[in-house]
Order: C-alpha cells, then structure tokens, then sequence
C-alpha cells in the first residue's frame, strides 16, 4: 500500500491508494525578505547540509502564498492568531536552508466549486461580503461568530490558504505532472480551519481547509480511504461534522 503524506499546522492527511525546480523559489524569497530577515537560531544545519536536492528519492513539496499574511486585526489587539505565525515558520526554513531542499509549489485560490465540496453556499457568500464591506459592518459581523476577526483581505487570504492545500494534494496524487511531483508535502497556511463547520465560521477559521482538501482528493482521484490526525489543545469540531456520517475517513484527535 503506497501512502501520501499532506502536513499542515494541525492536520496531518495521510492518502493511501524527483523534480529539480525552483521556477517559484525567487518569488517566495523575494515576497517574504522584508517580512521575515535571516535568522540565526534554531538553524537545522547538519539537516541541510544532509539534504541533497539531486539525490533525493522522497520529494517534499511546500505550499505558501503570502497572501495569508494579509488576514490580520483592522484594530490591533496582539491576537495570538497573526501573520507572525507564518512569518517564523517561513524565516526557519530560509534560515535553515530547508526551503532549497523542497519544492515549492505555484500559488492559486480555491474556487467557490471548491470551497463547496464541504460549505454550503450561503456560507461561502457570507464570507466573500466580508470583503466587500466597510469596517464598522465586519466588526457587526464579527459578533455573530465565536471567536472570529475579520479585514477586507480575510476571504482573499482564506481561498489562498485552502488553494495551497489543494495544491498540496495534486503534487502528491496527479502522476500525470510533469513537475512538481512528490512523495510528501507541506501547507504553510492561516487562517486555520478545523473549527469552521459547513454552515459556520469559528474558532478562527474561516474555511475548513483540511476537510475540504480531503473531499477534493476523493473526488478527483477516487481514494477510498482517508486518514485526518488533529492535533490542537482544542477538538476539531468542524473536520467531525464534515465527516461525522462518512466512514472511509477517518479521524485521530491529539488534543
């Protein structure tokens, strides 16, 4: 039984049923420079000096679009849930030179078709008015939710982080690529998703970028059988009511 491995910050997708490029490397260091810096700690050396590129068997494949970097607080409050998550996450693997040991993966949006294999519409509308708003409304709207902000560029930022999830998986599961093809990947995503269920936003997430990277994969390459690992201090109580009446995924909690 082969296995395919998707890593996001919760979730870990495991699917059961060595391209050289860095055409996107420029792009992603570039966009991310005057974010992030260089930093020296926590360096992963002998890790990198270990990883040759041209002698790898198992390709890692990274998704990230600075575009999730863009869903922020209108009015900063020092939520714990910032751009700052993924500004020390993609400084780590420049730093470390990780980064040039993977491939990075095209950045693109998921269509509402997508964001439907697991939201119902009225959701997905809901959270595209937030973009076309003015403030004070987004702070009326976030009262209807619990735990939730909200800026112009939440939605954009959202259909970014599940686009790079998709991506994720069609690196893994699309043989037919003539590049960008791997045996693992990783999705360097916010905002979260595993709170949203198919009908509500929550918890900080918006859409519930796992389920539906899970359902996309089932449906474009027939897998029978998914397993989803969360691992949160909190219950991922949206990938369960996605899936709670469907018996080939299944679901492991490490909270």
């Amino acid at each position: 039984m082969n296995c395919n491995i998707v890593y996001s910050f919760e979730y870990l997708l495991i699917f059961s049923h060595h391209v050289e490029s860095t055409s996107n490397l420029s792009r992603f260091e570039q966009e991310n420079n005057e974010k992030t810096g260089s930093i020296d700690q926590l360096k992963l050396p002998q890790v990198a000096a270990e990883t040759i590129r041209d002698e790898l068997v198992h390709v890692t494949a990274l998704a990230y679009d600075p575009r999730i970097e863009l869903h922020r607080e209108e009015i900063d409050t020092g939520h714990f849930e910032c751009p700052e998550r993924t500004f020390a996450i993609a400084s780590q693997l420049r730093g470390s030179g990780l980064l040039r040991r993977c491939h990075v993966l095209p950045a693109r949006e998921a269509t509402t078709e997508e964001l439907e294999l697991i939201h119902d519409r009225p959701h997905v509308k809901r959270m595209e008015r937030t973009a076309q708003i003015d403030e004070a409304e987004r702070r009326r709207d976030e009262a209807c939710f619990d735990s939730m902000y909200f800026c112009k560029d939440s939605y954009s930022a959202s259909l970014a982080a599940v686009g790079s999830l998709l991506e994720c998986v069609d690196a893994l599961l699309d043989e037919s690529r003539e590049e960008g093809h791997a045996n693992n990947a990783f999705a360097l995503v916010r905002p979260p998703g595993h709170h949203a269920t198919p009908s509500q936003a929550a918890g900080f997430c918006i859409f519930n970028n796992v389920a539906i990277a899970a359902k996309y994969a089932m449906d474009k390459y027939g897998l029978q059988r998914v397993l989803i690992v969360d691992w949160d201090v909190h219950h991922g109580n949206g990938i369960q009511d996605a899936f709670y009446y469907v018996s080939f995924v299944e679901m492991v909690l490490l909270n």
